[in-house]
C-alpha cells in the first residue's frame, strides 16, 4: 500500500526498510493514496514492514442518505446563502401578545455581513457525529473570527434546514437536536410551492436591508420550540434513542402532518 506525505513525496511500503526513507517518512505526515483517505504510520516489521492505519476520515456514512430534492429547494439554498452573505442575516421567531401572534417576534441573532461565515450543502456543511456517521445540513453559519474553540451562548452557530418535500428524517433530528445542546440553533424553514416562504416561516429581503428571516419552529437546548415556546415537558423529545424513535412516529404523524396540511404562502 503507498502512501504521500505532506511533504508530496511518495512511498511503498518496501522503502520502510530502507533507513534513509524511513527517517524522512517519520519526520513526514503520511496519508494512504486512495478513495478513502487515512493517516499512516510506518511500522519496521522485520520480515513484512507496513503502514499501520493511524486516523480515519470521519465522513464515511451519511446518515439517512441522500434525499431528492426540488428545484426550488436547491434555489432557495443558493438565495439564502447568496443574500445572507452579501449583507448579513436577522434571524427571528414569533411570539405572542395577547393571544395574537406578534407580526416581527424576537430576534435571536442579529448579525453584519462578514461576521459569519457561511456554507451550503454543497460547499462545506457535513458535521460529524462519530464513529465516521456523519449529517450534512442545508445551510450552515458559524462566528467568522471568535476567542473561543467552540460556538458560544452569545454568537452560536446556525444550522438552516430548507423543507419542502421532506423534513428531516428520525436519525438525523436526533442528531441535530443534539447539536442544539451545544449552542447550535437549528432553524426549520418551510418553503412551499416555488415561494421561498411558507405560512410557517418568512424570508424577507428588503433593498439595502439585512434579510429577515422569521421561522416558527426551532431546535434549541434538545427541545422543539415552535413560536417561542418549548414544547411541554411530556411531549419534549427524549434523549434516549429508542425513546426518540416512538416521539419521532408520533410527531410525524400528528405534527408534521399538521405542518404540511398548511398551503397558505
Amino acid at each position: 500500500m503507498p502512501a504521500r506525505g505532506q511533504s508530496g513525496r511518495e512511498y511503498l511500503d518496501t522503502d520502510i526498510a530502507d533507513e534513509a526513507k524511513y527517517r524522512l517518512m517519520k519526520d513526514d505526515t503520511l496519508w494512504t493514496i486512495g478513495a478513502e483517505e487515512e493517516q499512516v504510520f510506518p511500522v519496521r516489521h522485520p520480515t513484512k514492514p507496513y503502514f499501520r492505519r493511524f486516523r480515519v476520515t470521519p465522513f464515511r456514512q451519511l446518515i439517512d442518505g441522500r434525499k431528492e430534492r426540488s428545484e426550488t429547494h436547491k434555489k432557495c439554498i443558493d438565495f439564502l446563502l447568496r443574500n445572507i452573505r452579501d449583507r448579513g442575516l436577522k434571524l427571528s421567531t414569533p411570539t405572542f401578545e395577547n393571544d395574537a401572534r406578534t407580526a416581527d417576534g424576537q430576534v435571536l441573532l442579529n448579525v453584519a455581513k462578514g461576521h459569519y461565515q457561511w456554507w451550503s450543502d454543497t460547499n462545506g456543511t457535513r458535521i460529524p457525529i462519530g464513529f465516521g456517521r456523519y449529517i450534512q445540513p442545508d445551510l450552515c453559519g458559524r462566528l467568522a473570527n471568535g476567542d473561543a474553540f467552540a460556538p458560544s451562548l452569545k454568537w452560536p452557530s446556525l444550522i438552516i434546514e430548507v423543507i419542502d418535500t421532506h423534513f428531516p428524517e428520525e436519525n438525523t433530528l436526533f442528531e441535530l437536536l443534539k447539536l442544539s445542546t451545544q449552542n447550535h440553533i437549528v432553524a426549520l424553514h418551510f418553503i412551499r410551492a416555488r415561494a421561498y416562504s411558507s405560512y410557517w416561516s418568512q424570508l424577507e429581503t428588503p433593498e439595502g436591508k439585512r434579510p429577515t428571516l422569521r421561522v416558527v419552529h426551532l431546535l434549541v437546548d434538545g427541545n422543539l420550540v415552535v413560536n417561542g415556546v418549548p414544547y411541554e415537558e411530556k411531549r419534549a423529545p427524549p434523549s434516549d434513542r429508542a425513546a426518540f424513535a416512538r416521539w419521532y412516529a408520533g410527531f410525524k404523524s400528528v405534527e408534521l402532518a399538521r405542518i404540511t396540511a398548511a398551503k397558505k404562502d
